[in-house]
């Protein structure tokens, strides 16, 4: 099926979600980091990657729920360790009738992470090395600010996952890096690592494909087009 994103009113939703016995939810935060073009950076996606595609998405990842917070969500949906991915990784398999309680629960940004700091250390340092350890102050001292929600439907291609009916809940961050960092990333972007990382225009990102043929997820979309809320599935 295309991927289908949902707006704040919960238009262009698919019933089949609430019918859905085993609906995967991805749950992310991604960070909105800009050149002085305005354009956005996105990063190679490593799970794809393994997959031998090439596919940009955005900064950032998986969120992670406290202990409270995967109990909580586990009480209320019915989920089993086995529900799980791994760790406290809100990417999970649920019953579908059960989607607009997880909404509920989601939006009220408790019990979970509420920034991209994590990610952004992980996929910018750990990862990649594009960005070393002496940046990781730098790093968790860029402010950060939450700008919006995205949300979409569509089919998984995550290997073990592939084919299964996803909910992808966003989350969008706005993160000032400093001018040093960013001239850091631009450098690096014409550089060794120019297979890593890439700063690309809003045209590109709705268009799904930069100017010379590199496919961008999906997902970052919501970059180009944060909701304030996410609407109740119908």
């Amino acid at each position: 099926m295309p991927v289908r994103a949902i707006d704040s009113e919960g238009r262009n939703s698919d019933r089949a979600l609430l019918n859905e016995s085993a609906l995967r939810i991805s749950c992310s935060a991604f960070a909105r980091i800009t050149d002085t073009q305005g354009n956005y950076l996105l990063l190679t996606n490593i799970v794809k990657k393994r997959q031998g595609k090439t596919v940009l998405t955005p900064v950032g990842g998986a969120i992670e729920a406290t202990p409270q917070g995967i109990t909580v969500i586990s009480e209320m949906l019915g989920l089993t360790p086995e529900s799980f991915d791994e760790g406290n990784d809100l990417r999970f398999v649920m019953n579908g009738k059960g989607v607009n309680t997880l909404l509920k629960w989601f939006l009220t940004r408790k019990d979970r992470e509420t920034d991209p700091y994590r990610e952004i250390v992980e996929e910018l340092v750990t990862e990649s090395g594009v960005l070393t350890d002496t940046d990781i102050p730098e790093l968790e001292s860029t402010p950060v600010s939450f700008a919006g929600y995205f949300g979409e439907i569509g089919l998984s291609t995550r290997s073990g996952q592939s084919g299964k009916l996803t909910l992808r809940l966003s989350e969008i961050h706005d993160v000032g890096l400093s001018e040093r960092l960013v001239e850091k990333l631009k450098r690096a972007e014409t550089g060794q690592f120019d297979d890593v990382l890439r700063f690309v225009s809003e045209d590109e990102i709705m268009a799904g494909r930069t100017t010379d043929g590199i496919e961008i997820g999906s997902v970052a979309n919501g970059l180009c087009r944060p909701q304030h809320t996410i609407g109740e599935i119908t």
